[in-house]
């Protein structure tokens, strides 16, 4: 009897998965990765407005998918949210969240999402992203020099003037801080709106202080607002901030040297130690303190610093001035640099007038802050 070429090809076939022990209803089983959409394209979006997109994986194969680390090649304008590094059984999907904000220059923008798997004929699956800014819309470019700065000591220049219409429009320039450090009360130096710089800004605590430009044309478009941040440092190598949360309640800070007591010549506050500070040890000029701020209405800052330590101990204390118009609790934070970083930090609830609250003690030899 004649066997035919190709029952025999498929009788060996058989023969080789059973041999080899792989059951035949699992023989070809994979996992196949299926992006939709592949391409995201946003078009185009008009200034100061984002746009949101979702885009879906799912496992239409027979068996599990495993996805990697799922990233976003894109820049700042683009954002994502997805699980991922699980597994999706076959059928099942995730959902993936993309949030489009147009760079402040007209003109494409572009990313890419990257979906690792173990999807053997796929394992690099992607979202190609896209989108782009009206090009007839004024541009907003923003800076600040010098940064960083000084506290208290060193003021910055807003700068807008590289600020541009595409169609050589007159601008109007609004600026704004939005936002500043805990304690801080800066205010944004005022100037004709047809000036494109701020200067003279003063930074009145350690921190970083971000302000934001808009530019408007004369038919009232305006740009995708830009934004730069300020960086203020300590001025001094001791450097002792205070500020409060309630206004009405004045608190005044206090640097006592070594073993002094509170409100003598080695005590350093607002009766005797602000405008050229006092006169203190060896170390000359640059060993004295000096209260450069002593706020009474509001709700700080107020700051002591020495250019050059002692070798000693310091201590720092906080009284509540009476006779103020607040006279229940307040939250009190004391900030101590050393040698220009944050040391210490540390808030507390201050309850009673006339009252002395002991806070640290600053070993500066041994660069340390003790809670007292």
């Amino acid at each position: 009897m004649l066997i035919s070429p190709i029952l025999t090809g498929l009788l060996i076939s058989c023969s080789d998965y059973e041999l080899s022990g792989i059951p035949r209803d699992e023989v070809g089983l994979d996992p196949i990765i299926e992006v939709d959409p592949e391409v995201i394209d946003f078009g185009i979006v008009s200034s100061g407005e984002t746009m949101d997109e979702t885009f879906t994986v799912t496992n239409v194969g027979d068996a599990d998918l495993e996805l990697g680390e799922i990233t976003l090649s894109s820049g700042d304008v683009f954002e994502l949210e997805i699980d991922d590094e699980l597994i999706l059984a076959p059928g099942d999907s995730i959902e993936g969240w993309v949030r489009y904000t147009p760079s402040p220059e007209p003109g494409d923008d572009e990313g890419q999402i990257e979906i690792p798997s173990n999807d053997p004929e796929r394992p690099e699956a992607s979202v190609a992203l896209r989108g782009g800014l009206d090009p007839d819309l004024p541009v907003a470019i923003c800076g600040v020099n010098p940064n960083p700065v000084a506290a208290l000591y060193e003021t910055a220049t807003w700068i807008g003037s590289a600020s541009y219409d595409p169609e050589d429009r007159p601008l109007i320039y609004e600026w704004s801080l939005i936002s500043a450090p805990p304690g801080s009360n800066p205010q944004m130096p005022s100037a004709p709106l047809t000036e494109p710089d701020r200067p003279q800004f003063l930074a009145d605590v350690v921190g970083i202080y971000t302000a934001q430009l808009v530019v408007t044309n004369d038919e009232g478009t305006s740009s995708t607002p830009c934004t730069v941040d300020l960086e203020a440092v300590p001025a001094t190598d001791l450097w002792v901030e205070l500020f409060w949360q309630f206004s009405g309640d004045d608190m005044d800070l206090h640097v006592v040297r070594g073993n002094g007591n509170l409100r003598t010549n080695q005590d350093c506050y607002y009766a005797n130690c602000r405008g050229n500070g006092l006169s203190w040890g060896p170390a000359g000029r640059p060993g004295d303190p000096r209260l450069d701020i002593d706020d009474i209405p509001g709700t700080g800052p107020e700051n002591i610093n020495i250019d050059a330590p002692e070798d000693i101990l310091y201590q720092v204390w906080i009284h509540d001035h009476p006779s103020r118009r607040r006279t229940a609790a307040n939250d009190v934070t004391v900030n101590v640099y050393l040698s220009g970083s944050l040391a210490w930090s540390d808030t507390r609830t201050i309850t009673g007038e006339d009252h002395d609250e002991f806070f640290a003690v600053v070993d500066w030899a041994a660069q340390t802050v003790t809670a007292q």
